[in-house]
């Protein structure tokens, strides 16, 4: 059968390696075993698809899988659980930023009141004006 990969030549080892899986993990079960060869089998015909792993004797053999209640609880580490978090952060900041200008405007606005509201002395403008002339 050709492949659809161009260069597919170019990564093809020049010897067959010898499967190791059984020799590496001898210490699990031959139930765990036969369902790692087939998921892990190069040749797409020979490979198992998820169903197929789903129905081994893996899963139906005791040990039995333990309940998901059991199970330690880890925080979200997908890549878009990040992202969300990290735009919530953004947004917050932005947020508390906004509040912020808005109350440093405000009291700009009304220290520029107090100035404006000041009464200018008759008698200063008085004194001034003669030492002008």
């Amino acid at each position: 059968k050709k492949s659809r990969l161009p260069n597919a030549t170019l990564y093809k080892p020049q010897q067959p390696y010898k499967r190791c899986l059984a020799e590496t993990f001898k210490d699990f079960p031959p139930t765990a075993l036969s369902l790692l060869e087939s998921l892990l089998a190069i040749d797409p015909d020979a490979r198992g698809t998820a169903t197929a792993a789903l129905n081994s004797e893996f899963f139906t053999t005791e040990p039995y899988a333990c309940e998901p209640e059991s199970l330690p609880k880890y925080p979200p580490s997908k890549e878009m659980d990040i992202k969300l978090r990290d735009e919530e952060d953004r947004r917050r900041t932005r947020a508390r930023d906004k509040i912020s200008r808005a109350t440093d405007a405000s009291r700009r606005t009304r220290a520029r009141d107090k100035i404006s509201r000041a009464v200018p002395a008759p008698e200063a403008n008085a004194e001034l004006q003669t030492n002008l002339d």
